[in-house]
């Protein structure tokens, strides 16, 4: 083995063409992380900015020279032959049959490599203008064997890839598993199929009927609005013993407002801070109440909180609001919020409504505006039909949900781990 620069080795070629005003051109990218080249665009010579471009043939060795630091490196495929790259894709051939390109592409390959070349790219501060120029990239030194040792690395790390794919491939299959785990959790909790009755504890009914009596005295005391009345709810749902059929309209208020001093330090939660998935919790800016009152969603600490607009609302952006500044706070404008009023229904609870499949799913039906600005109607967050159960049975579910996502959450934590530790042996193997 003997240390040699890649000057050594390779070479770089120009391919250079003037672009022709009616002839299409497949121009190409490099993806980060030695992820292999790719079609960025295909246009005409016309539509381009570029007076020339440069062709490229398979077995070629690119780089960006914006992103090498990002591992942007490949080895053009077969499919890609003659297609073209700008002037910031230098190009390289091996100097001789005794050098294969893709024993220096297994070097290009290290991420401690990528840190070496980050420090010596120059240019602005800007991660876009941070170019690693020919002459450093041509200086580079590498460990350099005969060609049969270079066959014999590049076929063991092929091996190598293979594993770290299938283990990939499993733990993605794995995840999707957990995913399904979770939602049968939830469809579980709130059809009343997680934890068992017991008749001796206080009937739903008298839960919802002190949250109506709770709504009747804020709406004759003028602190809510008159809502219209709430359509007859209608469920397949077969309902065990003690629970109601309801909705968020009848047990607490929808999209409240609150009435509070313009000098009050409040919670700020814009989209960005709301966590998605099955559980999490938001963070929060303080704000002046003045600065945040008009043109925003009013909240309150315990308002369970939903995201409405297509994609949040397909990934469960949806939130239990825990200690907020002075217990109050506004957040973007793409919520529906849910208040509980007689402590009749744990948040929690409602929160498990909200990120059921059947909730998902039937929403996305629901959902009114034209693509990509999608959202879900307030009249489908308020009246959709809930199955509420007695309020310490709420609690046990809501303890036993917790329990198992935590279950779920360490399988993924573990998972996750082994494949960590198995990509930090590839990378070990390569360097």
């Amino acid at each position: 083995m003997t240390r040699k620069i890649l000057g050594e080795l390779i070479v770089q070629v120009k391919r250079p063409e003037k672009l022709l005003p009616l002839k299409r051109y497949k121009v190409l990218g490099v993806a980060w992380y030695c992820k292999g080249a790719w079609i960025k665009y295909e246009k005409t010579g016309s539509e381009i900015k570029a007076k020339e471009l440069t062709k490229v043939k398979s077995g070629d060795l690119i780089y960006s020279r914006l992103f090498a630091w990002k591992g942007s490196f490949a080895i053009i495929p077969d499919n890609l032959n003659e297609c073209y790259v700008s002037n910031e894709f230098p190009i390289f051939k091996a100097k001789s049959s005794n050098v294969l390109l893709e024993y220096i592409y297994l070097f290009l390959k290290t991420p401690k490599l990528w840190r070496y070349i980050e420090r010596q790219s120059t240019g602005l501060t800007s991660i876009s203008r941070n170019r690693f120029k020919e002459d450093k990239f041509l200086n580079l030194s590498i460990d350099y064997v005969d060609l049969d040792k270079q066959k014999k690395k590049i076929r063991q790390n092929a091996v190598l890839e293979r594993l770290v794919s299938d283990i990939r491939l499993r733990i993605t299959a794995s995840s999707d598993c957990i995913h399904k785990i979770r939602k049968m959790i939830l469809k579980k909790a709130i059809e009343g199929q997680l934890v068992p009755q017991r008749g001796t504890e206080e009937s739903a009914i008298n839960l919802l009927t002190r949250a109506k009596r709770e709504k009747e005295q804020l709406i004759k005391g003028k602190k809510v609005r008159v809502k219209r009345p709430e359509p007859q709810l209608v469920s397949k749902l077969s309902l065990p013993s003690g629970w109601v059929l309801t909705s968020l309209s009848e047990l607490g208020l929808v999209n409240p407002r609150n009435a509070l001093n313009d000098n009050l330090e409040v919670s700020f939660i814009p989209m960005a801070l709301i966590p998605e998935g099955f559980n999490g919790s938001a963070k929060h800016e303080i704000r002046k109440w003045r600065e945040v009152k008009g043109g925003f969603t009013h909240l309150a600490s315990n308002d369970v909180v939903m995201a409405k607009i297509t994609p949040c609302f397909q990934n469960r952006k949806s939130v239990v609001l825990k200690e907020l500044k002075n217990n109050f706070g506004a957040g973007t404008t793409e919520l529906h919020v849910f208040r509980p009023v007689a402590n009749t229904v744990i948040p929690e609870y409602i929160l498990f409504f909200l990120k059921s499949e059947d909730f998902i799913d039937c929403g996305i039906s629901k959902m009114t505006g034209s693509a990509g600005q999608k959202r879900i109607p307030s009249s489908y967050f308020s009246n959709s039909p809930i199955a509420l159960p007695p309020y310490e049975e709420q609690k046990r579910i809501v303890l036993k949900v917790n329990v198992l996502m935590n279950y779920c959450d360490e399988l993924e934590k573990k998972m996750m781990h082994v494949y960590g530790n198995v990509k930090k042996l590839a990378e070990a193997f390569s360097e």
